[in-house]
């Protein structure tokens, strides 16, 4: 259940500005000085492509078919994305490292939400195939699968008398057909047309900034078919969320970001995020989350939420049963937020639930703020009380809802 309203089937004609109107009063950093504030570690430039779209077919090396037959179907811009990744010192980590896995996704030009990496460096020389055929094979059945069309980029690479295999995956449920420009001019129309690769009830599209609250857009819905048309009226970043109403709960299923008036950056910055800082020195997960979550509203100007016992308890259960299937989801077997709300005897004017996985709490949050969709909860001004729950797995990574509400 997410906070968005969902919207008439009508067709957007908006003017929507993600950032200030105004340009920048600041001249755009050089490439150099570009390089000189990235964070440490994050390699070359990258040269972001001109369109986003999919699917994105590509040929597989004779040699690899075997894996990319076990990993997914091939595409070229997750590909393209794990041969950046191959050169970064963070190839073996990657975990630690998801939001520059989502900038070189959305560099190489690929819709998809949540891209997951796994890497492997070989000790000695090349790799014994069979080997890495079942490790890779043990990585993919760590995630289950919740459905879509699972989508599979790779690159094996020789560096130092060694080879390095990295592997990006999404699970896709809809398709950007009509490719969209990662760079706009300031009031350009942009036409959305996506292809749902499954049935939805509904959609939205959500747009945001870098900062500041979201906004929704509606959409028309004919079959799968889903179109929008927006102009774009602000400089910077504009990131975008199409959210669809699956059977199974609410989904973003496409993502893209358009930079408006400039050129998108070379270079991955791990920029802070409102609230961030909230959470420093605070032992339990659970207490950062919280203090984070409150700072972020208040620093948008947005009440301060009550901690409530009862939706703590439907949060941790949820939690808990989104790291036991081991995928993120808002019905994971337990039920919809609304059927576990009516179970536990909760009635409420409005609600909606952010889930995340990541290594920490901070990295939730970065996560949870810079999706659109979830954003739009955590600001959201209408909603009084929420309820947390995290789990860790054997890993120490933290599987984490949030339950909001307005209770009757």
């Amino acid at each position: 259940m997410e906070s968005t309203q969902l919207p008439a089937r009508t067709l957007a004609l908006l003017m929507i500005a993600c950032s200030p109107l105004r340009p920048p009063t600041e001249v755009p950093a050089s490439k150099a000085e570009d390089a000189a504030d990235a964070t440490p570690g994050t390699g070359a430039a990258v040269l972001w492509k001109s369109e986003i779209w999919s699917p994105q077919p590509t040929r597989v090396r004779p040699d690899l078919q075997a894996l990319q037959d076990r990993c997914g179907v091939p595409d070229a811009a997750l590909a393209t994305a794990a041969g950046q990744w191959a050169g970064r010192p963070s190839a073996q980590d990657p975990d630690l490292d998801t939001d520059e896995l989502e900038f070189l996704v959305r560099a190489a030009g690929s819709p998809y939400v949540w891209p997951r990496a796994w890497a492997a460096r070989s000790r000695h020389g090349a790799f014994d195939r069979s080997e890495l055929e079942n490790r890779l094979v043990r990585w993919l059945s760590t995630m289950p699968r919740p459905g879509g069309e699972r989508r599979c980029g790779m690159v094996l690479q020789s560096s130092d008398q060694n080879e390095v295999m990295v592997v990006i995956v999404a699970d896709v449920f809809a398709d950007l057909v009509k490719p969209l420009p990662t760079r706009a001019r300031v009031g350009q129309w942009l036409d959305l047309d996506v292809m749902l690769l499954t049935d939805a009830l509904d959609a939205s599209l959500v747009l945001a900034g870098p900062n500041g609250a979201t906004k929704t857009l509606p959409t028309s819905l004919h079959g799968r078919s889903v179109r929008s048309w927006f102009a774009v009226g602000g400089y910077g970043a504009c990131n975008a969320q199409l959210l669809a109403v699956l059977p199974e709960g609410p989904r973003p299923v496409v993502q893209f970001r358009v930079q408006v008036g400039d050129d998108p950056p070379g270079i991955f910055r791990r920029a802070s995020v409102p609230g961030e800082n909230a959470g420093n020195g605070l032992g339990q997960p659970v207490d950062a989350i919280q203090a984070m979550l409150e700072a972020a509203r208040r620093l948008e100007g947005r009440t301060t939420l009550v901690r409530d016992p009862m939706l703590d308890h439907l949060a941790q259960r949820h939690a808990v049963a989104m790291r036991d299937a081991g995928y993120l989801g808002h019905d994971v077997g337990d039920g919809s937020p609304q059927n576990r709300l009516q179970s536990a005897g909760i009635s409420v004017a409005r609600g909606g639930e952010n889930v995340a996985h990541a290594p920490d709490a901070r990295s939730v949050h970065r996560a949870l703020w810079a999706s659109p969709s979830h954003r739009a909860n955590l600001l959201d001004p209408e909603f009084r009380r929420v309820g947390l729950g995290v789990a860790r797995d054997r890993n120490r990574s933290l599987w984490v809802v949030q339950l909001f509400a307005t209770l009757d």
